[in-house]
């Protein structure tokens, strides 16, 4: 059984969140601005005001790091008909 993944273009808008507790952080980036959310989440893991911790950081750079979030991944999605 094979299964159709839909990868982002390269000038699409990306989203990462992660919910803790009744906090909610989330990220909208495209693939030219990826720096700029890395930097962000750092900012957020050296906050103490955040619940938002360095482990949170680690993983939500490690899901913008996955092949398919890279523009030189990129798939074009086919409908099924």
């Amino acid at each position: 059984m094979s299964t159709n993944r839909c990868y982002p273009q390269a000038d699409d808008t990306l989203i990462l969140g992660i919910l803790k507790g009744c906090e909610q952080y989330f990220l909208f980036y495209d693939h030219e601005s990826q720096g700029v959310a890395l930097r962000t989440l750092g900012r957020w893991a050296s906050n103490p005001e955040l619940s938002f911790t360095r482990y949170d950081s680690a993983e939500l750079s490690n899901k913008m790091r996955r092949p398919e979030m890279q523009s030189h991944e990129i798939m074009k999605c086919r409908k099924a008909r």
